[in-house]
């Protein structure tokens, strides 16, 4: 994962992720997928995520604003 960061629980779980059909660059017809997640960078709060992604390439990462942990408390 990345630095100090843990996925705490996946929103795929109870809601369903959001699928629309999208033309790429090149014209040809993908599917574009957006899933939600909750992470946390403390081990105690959660924040939200996004994740979206057009076929197989990411396409936007979103992070809630959230506490970065000074490198003393990181967690491993």
């Amino acid at each position: 994962m990345g630095v100090g960061k843990r996925f705490i629980s996946v929103f795929l779980a109870y809601t369903k992720p959001q699928v629309w059909p999208h033309r790429n660059d090149f014209g040809s017809l993908q599917l574009r997928r957006r899933y939600g997640f909750e992470f946390t960078s403390t081990g105690e709060q959660r924040y939200q995520g996004l994740i979206e992604l057009s076929g197989r390439r990411l396409q936007r990462i979103e992070l809630e604003a959230h506490i970065l942990p000074d490198s003393q408390n990181r967690m491993q």
